[in-house]
């Protein structure tokens, strides 16, 4: 688990993201940004490469108002 500025981030989570997203979107340098939602105001996004392996840069939280229209 990651805990951090009030989010806990559990590594199923994470994986599920990378695995089965709600959507992917292409990232800088070639790495893919993979989102999933958590609850109705939120959802996890998780920047990953892939070389031979799934590589987790960073992930945050963040509010769907500010991404969704």
């Amino acid at each position: 688990m990651m805990q951090r500025q009030g989010w806990a981030v559990y590594e199923d989570t994470v994986i599920s993201a990378v695995e089965s997203p709600r959507e992917v979107f292409p990232g800088y340098g070639g790495r893919f940004v993979a989102q999933i939602i958590l609850d109705t105001d939120h959802f996890l996004r998780v920047v990953y490469e892939e070389n031979g392996e799934i590589t987790v840069v960073p992930l945050y939280p963040g509010r769907r108002a500010r991404y969704e229209t």
